[in-house]
């Protein structure tokens, strides 16, 4: 009855909604394949047009703007979003159980990415209770909040809960054959579980497996396959095989380089060489890597903070390994601060300030040194797949 009731002119609406909702879904699908920096464009021109067509406080921008977000990385345009999505709730509460679920996932991400890991556990548990009783227990969305939960279990420190989840994960995934990103997502996950707990072998067999997976299933040039190259990298130093190590970083290095972001990507990785420079014995490269790669970096905006702050700390290393601690604590100094949140004042007992306390012993200055060599050295020793260099130097300072 309304079909036949319906003038030409006035489908002309439902039609381009249906048409951006189907661009929104592309979007999406670009997100999964190709990854965030070549879906963030298609997801916000998809906003922007279901904003003019159905309004602010339709259930469907709702949902895309919260799709958006999770691709946002500056923080401004973040922030937009963010409290686009806080007046929604102000103005327009969805009664939708589905979309509840969505913004207690957004509001557990927003206390994962701001360190409250327990918080974000406990909207993640919240949010699979919303979700129980309106989607079957296999539904993707229902695998993706568990995910989410067990990542929040894993920041926060509880391994063999997080551990379980992960294995129940891939266990669903095998029996469901869904598709290679989700089983490699599951397979990375439970890898870097094992990394936490120094269980380096094992570490190793799931990487390999997701980085597989993530060659099956994703484009050449997604971030996930780089970034598990970098990963398996890292495990193989671990192990003892820092050639193979450095040979897989620098596929990682030449991946990274062909895809979005190219340029900054490529050469933050580029700074990670230094660790297996100086345990290779060349320095001289090492110094080489470090200089390339923040040239490159220059003063690019999308370089976030933390990851100026490990550069310098990469830096530092050189400038240890060379003889020149005064250069290092410089260096070391910056690496804290930029860890740091602005306007936040207090030494975090990371691996920053553990090398911090390192070079602040070479140069004499044994007293600021001290506590530097205690909580931070002795949490990056005794966690995870330390690098044995580095458990080497906190050794001598201590002495």
């Amino acid at each position: 009855m309304v079909e036949t009731a319906t003038t030409e002119k006035s489908l002309t609406p439902v039609i381009e909604t249906v048409d951006d909702q189907i661009k929104h879904e592309i979007a999406k699908t670009a997100l999964a394949y190709r990854g965030d920096a070549a879906a963030r464009p298609l997801l916000d021109s998809s906003l922007t047009e279901l904003r003019r067509l159905l309004g602010n406080r339709n259930d469907d921008v709702r949902a895309a703007t919260s799709d958006l977000l999770m691709v946002t990385y500056d923080s401004v345009a973040a922030r937009a979003l963010i409290d686009s999505l806080a007046e929604l709730d102000r103005t327009s509460p969805t009664t939708d159980p589905i979309l509840i679920a969505e913004e207690l996932n957004r509001r557990a991400t927003e206390q994962l990415n701001a360190g409250r890991y327990d918080e974000g556990a406990a909207l993640f548990r919240a949010t699979l209770g919303v979700l129980d009783g309106h989607l079957p227990p296999e539904h993707e969305d229902v695998h993706t909040v568990e995910r989410n939960l067990a990542a929040a279990l894993y920041m926060g420190g509880h391994l063999p809960e997080a551990e379980r989840m992960q294995r129940a994960e891939i266990a669903f995934e095998a029996r469901l054959r869904g598709p290679a990103i989700t089983r490699a997502i599951a397979e990375e996950a439970l890898a870097i579980t094992m990394v936490a707990e120094s269980q380096a072998d094992s570490a190793d067999v799931h990487e390999r497996e997701a980085l597989r997976l993530f060659r099956e299933g994703a484009a050449p040039e997604h971030w996930r396959i780089w970034s598990a190259e970098r990963n398996l990298a890292f495990i193989a130093a671990a192990r003892g095989q820092v050639p193979e190590g450095l040979a897989l970083l620098d596929s990682s290095i030449a991946d990274a380089r062909s895809g979005p972001g190219g340029v900054e990507q490529s050469a933050y990785l580029t700074a990670q060489r230094i660790p297996f420079l100086l345990r290779l014995g060349r320095p001289s490269d090492a110094t080489r890597s470090i200089a390339e790669a923040e040239q490159r970096l220059g003063t690019s905006s999308s370089v976030t903070r933390s990851h100026r702050g490990d550069v310098n700390r990469y830096a530092a290393m050189v400038d240890l390994a060379s003889g020149d601690a005064l250069h290092a604590v410089d260096r070391l100094r910056s690496a804290v601060s930029l860890g740091q949140s602005p306007g936040d004042t207090a030494v975090k007992p990371g691996i920053n300030s553990c090398l911090l306390g390192v070079a602040l012993a070479r140069v004499g200055r044994r007293e600021e040194a001290r506590p530097l060599l205690e909580a931070p050295c002795t949490a990056y020793a005794g966690h995870g797949l330390p690098d044995p260099l580095i458990v080497q130097w906190i050794a001598d300072a201590r002495r």
